[in-house]
């Protein structure tokens, strides 16, 4: 499959990319899924999820490089059932919300040993939180970030995810599709009697 698309279409595709897994023995986490609008990848300890850019006209799950920039990709289809993602998805009641600069956070990390667990700590939903970690020398790291100020209303909305269609919701346009269908057929059949009555 060839997809043709712009610098920041790459950008969101390549990060989505980030979480497929490199495990070959699982082949249907090594690629992007497309569907419902959405475009994710997981390795089954993270998912990364956006929505569909514009230059992708299909569904599925495929794997291939993306450059970087204006791009031209040939992508390799993968023939699996992916895995429904939506059931490790939080549910239920948000404790609270925390805003915070994706800079800080990201130069915080940055230097903490990936083998290692890193443990972020939360007091309050408006207060600084900790981040404890260590280097590759087993040096202990502490770090501090403030919140972002954010309108409470916009901060417990969240933002956008990727959501399940609801199976209700498909049953009533499939519902509405099949009526409309049934009316299509009956016109034509009244349209042909009438044209047969005037011919006599």
């Amino acid at each position: 499959m060839i997809i043709k698309g712009t610098k920041a279409e790459s950008l969101v595709i390549r990060w989505v990319q980030g979480a497929a897994t490199k495990d070959k023995t699982r082949p249907m986490l090594t690629g992007i899924n497309v569907a419902d609008g959405s475009i994710v990848a997981c390795d089954g300890f993270r998912l990364h999820a956006a929505k569909k850019p514009e230059c992708w006209d299909v569904e599925g799950t495929v794997k291939g490089k993306v450059p970087s920039g204006d791009f031209v990709a040939d992508l390799e289809t993968i023939e699996c059932k992916y895995p429904d993602f939506h059931q490790v998805m939080p549910t239920g009641e948000v404790v609270f919300s925390i805003g915070v600069n994706a800079k800080y956070l990201k130069e915080a990390l940055a230097g903490m040993d990936p083998a290692q667990p890193t443990i972020l700590r939360f007091f309050t939903a408006s207060g600084a939180f900790e981040i404890f970690g260590k280097d590759k020398k087993e040096n202990d790291l502490y770090a501090l970030v403030m919140p972002m100020y954010i309108r409470e209303q916009k901060l417990e909305q969240g933002g956008w995810r990727p959501t399940k269609p609801n199976a209700e919701m498909l049953e009533r346009v499939k519902g509405k599709i099949e009526d409309l269908e049934d009316q299509i057929a009956t016109d034509a059949f009244t349209a042909g009697g009438t044209e047969e009555e005037e011919a006599t």
